[in-house]
């Protein structure tokens, strides 16, 4: 894909948003009218730009689907403020916390390594007060909530936000992240386009750190260097280096030994890292019909 200015980011991810809201005939709340205009001239100065309209496409191959699982329920504009209506800005996180099995290995190993990252957090000065954890996160893409990209076992991919939903099984809990303090829209769109723009990209089975010769991410590793790179810090969510978790160390010893690989020593993150990070505001949505708005 051509490589974007943030300017030109932050045009297309509102050209995208207005367009999305056109499409389903929902009023554009407080956002610009000339969102639509701008877009439009931009591609027409940057042709080479269009490969970034992708979610466009697929929100228009998904319109009737959108339309009846999302939007019919938003249409009369509930008091609470619904969740697809304007509550997500572009580059803010969706966490999500599925129910895990903990009789067997893999649910067990999955939140015991969270719950492992919530006391080295408290070791490491972090006052955590509910005791959330998570297994995945994802990144919006556009004001309008349409999109999301993400890294899972098939690679960086952008998903429409009802697949999304739909991802995941009955029982699953979702949060929404909003970093903290203010993140500057520029700098939002410029984490939203270096996740784009490794989409494609294989998933990061062995949870290495990504190289310019071996690039790969996994969930959170994509979150995590999509905000240094466009806040140009070397760590963001914790203030030193975080230790890759390996807990209870025999089901990860095994993990890795199918991938004739020896358990690694290297820093990374995860999502309830994530979650739980100074840099991170977030509260839990819950499922109001068929769609998703702020508790409380």
């Amino acid at each position: 894909m051509p490589r974007l200015h943030n300017s030109d980011m932050l045009i297309l991810l509102q050209f995208i948003s207005g367009i999305k809201m056109r499409i389903l005939s929902i009023p554009v709340f407080g956002r610009n009218p000339g969102c639509l205009s701008a877009g439009m001239k931009m591609l027409r100065q940057r042709p080479s730009h269009a490969a970034y309209m992708v979610p466009l496409f697929l929100l228009l191959q998904q319109r009737r689907r959108l339309h009846g699982a999302v939007v019919h329920a938003t249409t009369a504009y509930s008091p609470r403020r619904l969740f697809v209506l304007g509550e997500v800005r572009a580059g803010d996180l969706l966490f999500v916390h599925m129910p895990l099995n903990t009789t067997q290995p893999f649910g067990s190993a999955i939140q015991a390594t969270g719950n492992a990252t919530i006391d080295w957090l408290k070791a490491h000065g972090r006052s955590v007060g509910a005791h959330d954890t998570a297994v995945h996160v994802a990144m919006v893409v556009d004001d309008a909530a349409a999109f999301v990209v993400e890294a899972v076992r098939s690679g960086v991919r952008t998903r429409a936000i009802a697949d999304f939903w739909a991802d995941f099984p009955e029982g699953s809990r979702f949060f929404h992240g909003v970093l903290s303090p203010h993140v500057p829209r520029e700098k939002s769109a410029a984490a939203v386009a270096f996740a784009l723009q490794k989409v494609g990209l294989p998933y990061a089975e062995s949870f290495e750190l990504p190289s310019p010769s071996h690039e790969r991410y996994y969930c959170s590793s994509l979150v995590d260097y999509a905000y240094r790179s466009a806040l140009q810090q070397r760590l963001v969510f914790t203030e030193v280096g975080f230790p890759l978790m390996f807990v209870p160390k025999s089901f990860w010893e095994d993990y890795y030994r199918k991938m004739n690989q020896s358990l690694p020593h290297v820093s990374g993150s995860n999502p309830t890292l994530l979650l739980h990070s100074s840099r991170v505001r977030y509260s839990q949505l819950v499922e109001d019909g068929s769609i998703f708005a702020p508790a409380g």
